[in-house]
């Protein structure tokens, strides 16, 4: 569905009425600016740089557990792990990632396209969230979100896992039981997902 939108004094942009009330977008959200192939795309929500340094900060991982934890990210990322590695390097704060990034991003899509993530980068990272680093749901869910996003990421289950959050949060459920019935994998509704959240 496409709308149109002003572009006013200072670059500020007015969306439509109908747009923000549909998306639920409200005076004071962050909206994110991605440039495409096709031109421009506007979501809602934060970017996973807006989380850069979380895991310093909350969770119950030390230092040395920190380290640690890196340290076998990387091991994983020389298996061809590097999704897993890329997110856990800018949530932990490290900024070498960008340099490194910069360079395989550029080597592999010739800069033009986003990175694509792989869904179990995603899985990965709200166990180890949860497991490791002792996140409540909600935060689970706000990092993981603020990962679809991110511009310069793609993932190709954006919508599923957007439900899957959502179900995660609400209902108290599994993440990866919640991402199976939107993935179509059960077809039948699991009894913790009535049938309208399952559309």
């Amino acid at each position: 569905m496409y709308s149109t939108a002003k572009v006013l004094a200072n670059g500020l942009i007015e969306l439509p009425a109908e747009v923000m009330e549909r998306l639920d977008i409200r005076e004071g959200d962050a909206l994110v600016l991605g440039e495409t192939r096709d031109g421009v795309l506007l979501k809602k929500g934060k970017t996973i740089l807006d989380y850069a340094g979380v895991i310093t900060h909350l969770g119950s991982g030390s230092g040395a557990y920190r380290e640690r934890l890196i340290q076998e990210v990387a091991r994983e990322y020389a298996k061809g792990k590097r999704d897993t590695l890329l997110i856990f390097r800018i949530l932990s704060g490290d900024y070498r990632w960008q340099e490194r990034f910069t360079e395989e991003f550029t080597e592999t899509t010739g800069g033009g396209m986003p990175y694509t993530i792989s869904p179990s980068a995603i899985l990965e990272t709200v166990n180890v969230l949860e497991a490791v680093y002792k996140f409540d749901k909600t935060t689970v869910a706000e990092v993981v979100e603020s990962i679809l996003n991110t511009p310069f990421f793609h993932c190709e289950m954006d919508d599923i896992f957007r439900k899957a959050l959502k179900a995660y949060v609400e209902r108290e459920v599994k993440f990866g039981d919640a991402v199976m019935v939107y993935w179509g994998f059960w077809t039948e509704s699991l009894p913790f997902l009535s049938s309208e959240a399952a559309c």
